[in-house]
């Protein structure tokens, strides 16, 4: 009875364990063409607003994910490329300054998790935030004498 035991334990470790390492997170699956869908958030300090967006940048907007390099067309006209990215996930508050992104209407709350990304050591301004299956691009920066104060621009829905 004492080996069955043993035998039953040792199974269920090796089946637990190897559910913790098959958990994949949504940024793994993350490749091809994304689109803008919707913005869900502007800065205070932006010229634009929500109501106007859509209009002024929502069709120019894409995004194409691939083995560790991102193209991106932004709304400024310009296709940037990075190579050599990373995905650094971070606490969604993680330094987020609450004066500069006054966020009134509950947006970040909403979101589970937060992946900043990198090119070379480097941020590219660009973090993803995930609800759910819903993916947001977002342009942020880091601002401060010592670079420690995270700010959000824009928050928008993409989509494939």
């Amino acid at each position: 009875m004492k080996k069955f035991l043993v035998v039953l334990c040792l199974m269920g470790t090796i089946l637990l364990s190897s559910c913790a390492q098959n958990e994949e997170s949504i940024i793994d699956d993350l490749d091809g063409n994304y689109y803008y869908v919707e913005c869900i958030y502007l800065s205070p300090f932006s010229s634009s607003t929500l109501d106007a967006y859509p209009g002024l940048y929502g069709s120019l907007i894409y995004i194409t994910f691939s083995d560790n390099q991102i193209v991106y067309y932004g709304n400024d006209d310009e296709t940037r490329s990075y190579n050599q990215i990373e995905f650094r996930e971070e606490e969604v508050n993680k330094d987020l300054d609450d004066l500069i992104t006054l966020d009134l209407n509950g947006v970040f709350e909403t979101f589970e998790s937060r992946y900043d990304i990198y090119s070379d050591d480097v941020s590219i301004g660009l973090t993803v935030f995930v609800d759910g299956d819903t993916l947001y691009l977002a342009e942020t920066r880091m601002i401060g004498g010592s670079n420690d104060i995270f700010t959000v621009w824009s928050i928008v829905e993409i989509g494939k």
